[in-house]
C-alpha cells in the first residue's frame, strides 16, 4: 500500500518479495511524508495495522485521510510535524512523542480522547464532529500553549477549559452535539476577543472568567 500510494518510495526487495528493513534503511530514512490518497476508481485504502511506520524516522508528514483503520502508534515518529487522519476510526489518538508537531487535523473523525506532551509546538488543532465527550478526553489541550487555530465544535463537550491557550486566534467551539451548551472557561483577555470576534460564530456557548 505504501509503495503503491507513494511512487517515489522504491523498495528493494528479496526473493521472497519482502522488504528488509535493513537492507533499505536509507529508503525508510529519506522519506519526509507519506500520503494515502483516495484514487478515482480505486476503493478506500483499508489497513489492518500501521506496522512499520516506526522505520520512517524521518517523516515529518503523514495523511491517512479517510484510509480504514481504527490505530496508529506515531511514538517513533519524532520529527513528525503534521499529522492528518480526517474520516477515519482512529479512537486514540497519542501524540506525547511527537514534540515538532505543528498541525493535527482529525475532524469527522472517531477520535476520542488526544494526548499531548508539555513542551510541544502544536499550532493547529482540528477535531470538529468527532466522538470528545468531556474535559477529560481533552485535558491535554492545556499543554498546547503554542496554539492558535482551535476548532472544536460538533462533539459533545459541556466544558472547555483555554486559559492556558494564551496564544489563540482562532476558536470554533459552539454547536456541540445533542443541543449541548457548552461551558467555556477563559481569562479576561480572551473574554475580550470572544465579545469581538469569536462570539458571532459560537453558538450555544456560556463564558466563565477566571484568572
Amino acid at each position: 500500500a505504501i509503495e503503491e500510494r507513494n511512487p517515489d518510495i522504491k523498495f528493494t526487495r528479496n526473493d521472497y518479495g519482502l522488504v528488509d528493513v535493513e537492507e533499505n534503511k536509507h529508503v525508510f530514512e529519506s522519506v519526509v511524508s507519506l500520503d494515502f490518497p483516495i484514487w478515482e476508481g480505486k476503493d478506500t485504502l483499508q489497513l489492518d495495522h500501521t506496522e512499520g511506520l516506526e522505520y520512517f524516522t524521518n517523516l515529518t508528514s503523514l495523511n491517512l485521510d479517510y484510509v480504514k483503520i481504527d490505530d496508529v502508534d506515531l511514538s517513533h515518529n519524532k520529527e513528525l510535524e503534521s499529522f492528518s487522519c480526517v474520516g477515519t476510526q482512529i479512537r486514540y489518538l497519542d501524540f506525547g512523542h511527537n514534540m515538532k508537531l505543528k498541525t493535527v487535523d482529525c475532524h469527522d473523525s472517531e477520535a476520542y480522547n488526544l494526548t499531548f506532551s508539555t513542551g510541544n509546538q502544536l499550532t493547529s488543532l482540528d477535531c470538529t464532529n468527532c466522538a470528545l465527550k468531556n474535559s477529560w478526553n481533552i485535558q491535554d489541550i492545556s499543554k498546547c500553549t503554542s496554539l492558535q487555530t482551535l476548532k472544536i465544535s460538533g462533539n459533545k463537550l459541556s466544558s472547555l477549559n483555554i486559559t492556558k491557550l494564551t496564544q489563540l486566534e482562532n476558536l470554533i467551539c459552539g454547536n456541540q452535539k445533542d443541543d449541548i451548551s457548552l461551558e467555556l472557561i477563559l481569562t479576561q483577555t480572551q473574554k475580550a476577543k470572544w465579545d469581538s470576534t469569536w462570539a458571532a460564530a459560537n453558538p450555544n456557548v456560556t463564558c466563565t472568567v477566571t484568572e
